[in-house]
């Protein structure tokens, strides 16, 4: 319920005893329901969860609450005229929506929920449920989301015809379990738990443990016992509403947030939603507040501003707190779609066509400016070309629309990512288009130009050498080649034996005989880089040895000749002469001296490489 000029509304408040202004609402509109069973909630196309620190739809896109307050159904029923202050047409609800809204806050009063405490039967119990209900389907049909909130209650017997400090422990846990039931099923709506605590203002010893777990206070001349917020939160899920988010509004009439992180209750479905209501008379009314009081709770929690407004008849207040909410993705409803006075109710219309006032012209401008906001996304790669496997990091910067934004990435290579700012990485060769899709606070959505982003394969070397063996002292001609990566490439070359090359196909020669391990290291422009080696064994001089049985006897003598080789090339080439004239090429001949004398025997063995060494026998 919004405040009155100069401070908050009685309990008692009749919005018919305002003066003249009201008497328009003498013929009041309300339901008649001739129908028992409360009817089923249809199935709704909206759907609105809470994920993170943002408020996403059925599409998982970050969703905002920019609304209206519809008041009356708090207090038209126990007061015993009607249940809706107005039309509740499907007339009525185009007006709302023709504004670019697309929530609806329904304020609703325990007694007439419950069917107790006197509350009139044709405008409590099963008919004002089915009425709840009906309505919230026809907003749904308009494509508006609902929220359901605690407004009026009362302890005991006591009827509910105003606002309490806190929700009692007599029927709000009923009430809440009753309502979460009737709307389990319903993706589209969210439950405001009670619209405006203010036990700092009641005499609680400690108001956010008695906000949070309970407590007892006397106000309007009776003692009671609150409900805390905890047994609410436990009651709506109990009941098997599950997926809803669940609004929280602090202390000080929902203007006090200071301590709401720290005395949050538990939730399960970690559904929670901060609730705010902003007017300048308010307890947190500056940007500074602002930054210091509810961007903390944005870290992890979504923010909505259940009530809107300010007390002059104008629109600058809420337009500097609207430039706010929308640089920090913070939901607004304004108060109230009902046409009374715009200062002291304050309201944004001045009949049920919508026509606005000249405070409710400020939202209604506002809510088309978003409406008509061109929604634009850009997006940087680095880099956007290199070798396989290529880490790109990505960035995606949206304005216009209405925020908080959310992307959606998809690579070119069957890749996606939900991250404003990813890296990914390109595992094969090939060209492709990364493109980004931002969508607003509003569903719009928009892409921006695809990031062509080339791979090329993987840098690779490889090396030759030839000959890759050989006698000492041996010249080798290398051969270093690369391909993949990004050209030009540069090449470094480690022969092994300490010397190197900066060349690409170099001669090298081995002075010393072992065997050598060419490392070749190809650099590509990006600073990627490939290895390749080549070995070459360098052989010591050939050295041949010779033997010869028997070495001595009579005529005519046959003598077994053996030849053997170290170092060299194989294969090796054999050369005997026995000197009588006699000569042989096997490695181990016989020959038979048949005159006698002194002959000298000798052997040359050469080897792959030319190289040759002998040895004689005397």
């Amino acid at each position: 319920m919004a405040p009155a000029a100069g401070g908050r509304l009685a309990l008692t408040w009749n919005p018919r005893s305002l003066g003249a202004l009201f008497a328009l609402c003498a013929i009041a509109l309300s339901l008649t329901v001739s129908a028992a069973r409360i009817p089923q909630v249809r199935a709704s196309t909206l759907s609105v969860s809470v994920h993170g620190n943002v408020l996403v739809d059925g599409s998982g896109h970050a969703v905002r609450m920019l609304g209206v307050n519809r008041s009356g159904t708090e207090y038209a029923c126990i007061q015993g005229w009607g249940i809706f202050d107005g039309p509740s047409d499907t007339a009525s609800i185009a007006a709302i929506a023709a504004w670019h809204a697309n929530v609806v806050r329904v304020p609703l009063n325990e007694d007439c929920w419950l069917g107790i405490n006197g509350a009139a039967a044709a405008y409590s119990g099963s008919n004002y449920q089915t009425a709840i209900t009906s309505y919230v389907n026809a907003l749904h049909a308009a494509g508006l989301y609902a929220i359901l909130e605690l407004h009026w209650t009362a302890p005991g017997t006591t009827q509910a015809t105003g606002q309490w400090p806190e929700p009692d422990s007599d029927h709000s846990p009923a009430f809440w379990a009753s309502v979460a039931a009737s709307f389990k099923n319903d993706p589209g709506v969210i439950f405001d738990l009670f619209n405006e605590p203010y036990p700092d203002q009641a005499g609680a010893a400690d108001p956010w443990a008695c906000w949070r777990d309970g407590c007892t206070l006397t106000a309007n001349g009776a003692t009671y016992t609150t409900a805390g917020m905890q047994s609410l939160v436990t009651a709506v899920r109990n009941a098997g509403a599950t997926t809803q988010p669940i609004m929280l509004g602090g202390l000080g009439y929902s203007s006090d947030d200071t301590q709401w992180l720290t005395h949050k209750p538990a939730d399960p479905n970690n559904g929670l939603v901060a609730s705010f209501h902003n007017y300048p008379f308010g307890l947190c009314t500056t940007t500074s507040c602002w930054n210091s009081e509810l961007v903390p709770i944005l870290a992890t929690n979504p923010v909505v501003t259940g009530e809107l407004g300010e007390d002059d008849c104008a629109e600058a207040y809420i337009d500097g707190y609207m430039n706010w909410a929308d640089a920090n993705g913070v939901s607004y409803l304004g108060w109230a779609w009902d046409p009374y006075d715009c200062s002291t109710f304050p309201s944004l219309i001045t009949d049920y066509n919508g026509t606005p006032t000249a405070f409710g012209l400020g939202l209604k401008n506002r809510l088309a400016s978003l409406a008509a906001s061109t929604l634009s996304v850009t997006s940087t790669g680095t880099p956007l070309s290199g070798a396989a496997p290529l880490a790109v990091a990505f960035t995606a910067t949206a304005a216009g629309g209405s925020a908080p934004y959310t992307y959606s990435w998809a690579f070119g290579d069957g890749a996606t990512s939900t991250s404003q700012n990813p890296s990914h990485t390109y595992t094969s060769a090939g060209t492709y288009t990364a493109v980004v899709t931002a969508t607003d606070a509003t569903s719009k959505s928009a892409s921006a130009v695809g990031l062509v982003v080339t791979v090329t394969a993987a840098l690779s070397a490889s090396a030759t050498a030839s000959p890759n063996q050989g006698d000492a002292a041996l010249a080798v001609s290398f051969t270093g080649s690369a391909s993949g990566g990004t050209g030009p490439y540069s090449y470094s070359w480690a022969f092994g034996d300490g010397a190197t090359s900066t060349s690409q196909s170099p001669t090298h020669t081995y002075g010393a005989p072992g065997s050598f391990t060419a490392q070749l290291t190809v650099t590509d422009n990006t600073a990627a880089v490939a290895h390749a080696t080549a070995t070459v064994t360098v052989n010591a001089l050939p050295t041949a040895s010779a033997t010869a049985t028997p070495a001595s006897g009579d005529q005519p003598l046959a003598v077994a000749f053996s030849s053997s080789v170290t170092g060299g090339t194989a294969p090796y080439g054999y050369s005997w002469s026995f000197g009588d004239g006699g000569s042989s090429t096997l490695q181990n001949p016989s020959h038979t001296y048949t005159s006698a004398g002194s002959y000298s025997a000798s052997v040359t063995v050469s080897d792959a490489a030319g190289k040759s060494a002998s040895r004689t026998l005397t």
